[in-house]
């Protein structure tokens, strides 16, 4: 489908599918409720994402790949938290075995690093304006979506050209990344019985928090094409 309105910034969410086990991860949910009532100012598509890092990538890559868009908003679970993490640093490394090993790079020729390339200090004051708590977060963990993130910032550091990807770049991929853990998704007397006010939000707070923040990414965005930076 061709971009509806060229000025307006486009944004990719992703989220994970559920997978067969461990705790529900809330972040697939979301998807359908943000393409139902999306910001204004921002033409948003979604995509869902298988939970294994490999199936993740894969699909993520191809759906920007199609899109080419302005930036990617990718969403994953931030278990034990009661607030939206807006991460900052991705790092080389995915822990396959859930915590328990070492882990091992995600690829072995990469920086150690990669910092978010989205305004994550505006998103978190944008986000919290709307009484949906959040903070900045340094450490997306050494598992899926930390995988995911610096996948993403590193295929757009290479534009698709280095093997590793297997794929031929697309013309002007600039996307810009950033990722977002979102709490679990529990009604209020669940979470009173349950005693975890601070660990899980109510879906609908969580969604608000998260269009919160593709508002202020896009608003980013335009603000930047309005005045691009002419190299000197």
């Amino acid at each position: 489908m061709p971009r509806a309105e060229p000025s307006v910034p486009l944004i990719l969410v992703t989220g994970f599918a559920r997978a067969t086990s461990g705790p529900a991860d809330p972040s697939g949910d979301l998807l359908a409720l943000i393409a139902a009532g999306p910001p204004r100012s921002v033409e948003v598509r979604t995509q869902l994402l298988p939970a294994d890092p490999d199936g993740a990538l894969l699909k993520a890559v191809e759906a920007m790949d199609r899109l080419l868009p302005d930036a990617v908003i990718a969403l994953g679970f931030g278990e034990g938290h009661g607030q939206l993490l807006i991460e900052r640093v991705a790092l080389n490394l995915h822990d396959r075995t859930g915590g328990g090993g070492k882990g091992e790079p995600i690829d072995a020729a990469g920086p150690a690093a990669y910092f978010s390339t989205l305004p994550v200090d505006i998103m978190v004051e944008r986000v919290r304006s709307g009484d949906v708590p959040a903070a900045v977060s340094t450490s997306a963990g050494t598992e899926i979506g930390n995988s995911l993130f610096y996948a993403l910032l590193h295929y757009v550091a290479l534009r698709g050209q280095e093997t590793w990807f297997q794929r031929r770049p697309p013309a002007g991929l600039v996307s810009r990344i950033g990722f977002i853990r979102v709490p679990s998704a529990a009604d209020r007397r669940a979470r009173v019985r349950a005693r975890e006010v601070t660990v899980s939000l109510p879906l609908d707070t969580t969604l608000r928090g998260v269009n919160l923040a593709i508002e202020s990414a896009a608003a980013y965005l335009a603000a930047e094409a309005a005045n691009p930076v002419i190299p000197s």
